[in-house]
C-alpha cells in the first residue's frame, strides 16, 4: 500500500511535465542561444537606453507579442483617456497596456494541475503512518525514542533547511529577464516556463523516487518489519500475558490475606 501512494503521487505529480501553459511571447532576441541568454535590446529599441528595473508590460498590435514595457517598443506617445501607446518604433499601429489577452486567458491547464497534484497529496498522505510504523520497526523497542529524534534531525538538516537553497538556484536558473537596478540584480521578472516546469518538477519527482527507493530497502530487508502494529500481537502472546496477569493478581490477593490474618493475630496478642 505505501509504494500504491508513493507510485501514485509521483505520477500526479509527474503530470506537470506535460500540463503546462504556453510561454510568454515577450520581444526580444536571444544574446545567446546555447547559454539560454535572452535580450530585450533590438535593433528598433538601440537608442532608447530603456531600463529593467521596472515591469511595465503592454500588448503590440498583432495581439499576441508582448513588449517588457513601452520603452522597448520604442514608444513615445500615450493616450490616457484608453491606455494605448502610438508613434513605436518596433511596430506600425497602437498597443495596450498590461498583457496581450491570449496570455491572460490562454492557459486553460491550471485547474486540472492543481485538482491532480491535490489527489496525489491525499492519496499520499496516507502512507504518512505506515511509513513512520516502518521506521519505528526498524530499531530495538528501546531505540524507538532516538530513532524518532534521529529522524527528526535529518529532516531538518537535509530537508527543511537546505530546501529553499536548492530549489531558489533551480529557479533562477529559470529566468529570462533580472531586475536591474544602479548595477544590482534584484528580482525575476519573467521566466522561461518550459524550462521552469522541467526544472521543478523534474527535481521534485527525482527525490520522491529516492525517498521511495529508500522505503523499498527499509521494508525489504529490515529483519523486524514482521508484524506491522504489535511485536506480540499474536494468540499465544496474549493468552501468556493473560496467564501472567493472573498469577500476579493471585500472589496479590495472598498476600493480602497472609497481612490480614498478621494483623488478627498481633490484636488477640
Amino acid at each position: 500500500m505505501v509504494f500504491l501512494c508513493e507510485a501514485f503521487y509521483i505520477v500526479s505529480f509527474g503530470s506537470g511535465f506535460f500540463l503546462g501553459c504556453d510561454p510568454l511571447k515577450i520581444a526580444g532576441s536571444d544574446a545567446n542561444a546555447n547559454l539560454g541568454e535572452f535580450s530585450l535590446n533590438t535593433s528598433c529599441n538601440a537608442g532608447c537606453d530603456c531600463s529593467t528595473s521596472v515591469f511595465t508590460p503592454i500588448c503590440g498590435p498583432d495581439q499576441t507579442t508582448t513588449y517588457f514595457s513601452p520603452c522597448h517598443a520604442g514608444c513615445s506617445s500615450f493616450n490616457l483617456s484608453n491606455s494605448t501607446f502610438s508613434d513605436c518604433l518596433c511596430f506600425n499601429g497602437t498597443a495596450t497596456k498590461g498583457y496581450c489577452q491570449s496570455d491572460v486567458t490562454g492557459c486553460t491547464n491550471l485547474i486540472p494541475f492543481i485538482s491532480i497534484l491535490t489527489m496525489g497529496g491525499i492519496i499520499a498522505s496516507i502512507a504518512r503512518t505506515p511509513g513512520a510504523l516502518i521506521s519505528l520497526r526498524n530499531v530495538e523497542p528501546y531505540d524507538k525514542a532516538y530513532a524518532i529524534g534521529f529522524a527528526a534531525i535529518v529532516l531538518d538538516v537535509f530537508g527543511y533547511i537546505p530546501t529553499s537553497v536548492i530549489f531558489g538556484f533551480i529557479i533562477d536558473s529559470a529566468c529570462l529577464i533580472w531586475e536591474s537596478k544602479c548595477g544590482d540584480t534584484g528580482n525575476c521578472w519573467v521566466y522561461d516556463h518550459d524550462k521552469f516546469r522541467n526544472y521543478l518538477h523534474g527535481t521534485a519527482v527525482f527525490c520522491l523516487v529516492m525517498a521511495s527507493a529508500f522505503d523499498f530497502v527499509a521494508i525489504f530487508l529490515a529483519d523486524r518489519v514482521k508484524n506491522f502494529y504489535d511485536d506480540s500481537d499474536d494468540e499465544s502472546n496474549i493468552k501468556n500475558r493473560m496467564l501472567d496477569k493472573s498469577k500476579t493478581d493471585l500472589e496479590e490477593n495472598n498476600m493480602i490475606a497472609e497481612m490480614k490474618e498478621i494483623g488478627q493475630t498481633e490484636l488477640l496478642a
